[in-house]
C-alpha cells in the first residue's frame, strides 16, 4: 500500500472526528499497487449511520488538506442498497491499519 503510517493515522483520525467512533475506512484502487506512481487516494467509508453529502465533502476536503493528495471517498449507506461500484470497491478494499475498528 502506497500510504505511510502517518497518512493512515491522519485518515483514521479525521474519519473518527467527523463520523464517530464506529467508522471503518479502507483503501482501494491504485494506492494498493506498490509498483504504481501517483494517483489519488481512493477510500471506502462505512459508518453505523448515514453520511450526508455535506459530511462527505467536508471530510474529503480535510483529508486532502492533511495528506496533500487528492482523495476520492466512496461512502456506503448502511440503510440503503449497495451500488455496483461499491461492490467492486469492497472486493479489493484493504484496511488502512491492522487494528481498524468497526
Amino acid at each position: 500500500m502506497r500510504l505511510t503510517n502517518e497518512q493512515c493515522q491522519s485518515i483514521e483520525r479525521l474519519a473518527h472526528e467527523w463520523l464517530g467512533q464506529w467508522v471503518r475506512v479502507q483503501v482501494f484502487g491504485s494506492r494498493l499497487n506498490d509498483a504504481a506512481c501517483g494517483g489519488d487516494v481512493d477510500l471506502l467509508v462505512q459508518a453505523d449511520h448515514p453520511v450526508s453529502v455535506a459530511q462527505k465533502a467536508e471530510l474529503g476536503w480535510r483529508m486532502e488538506q492533511a495528506l496533500g493528495l487528492p482523495v476520492d471517498l466512496a461512502v456506503i449507506d448502511p440503510e440503503g442498497p449497495r451500488t455496483a461500484f461499491q461492490h467492486l470497491a469492497l472486493a479489493s478494499a484493504q484496511d488502512l491499519m491492522p487494528a481498524a475498528a468497526f
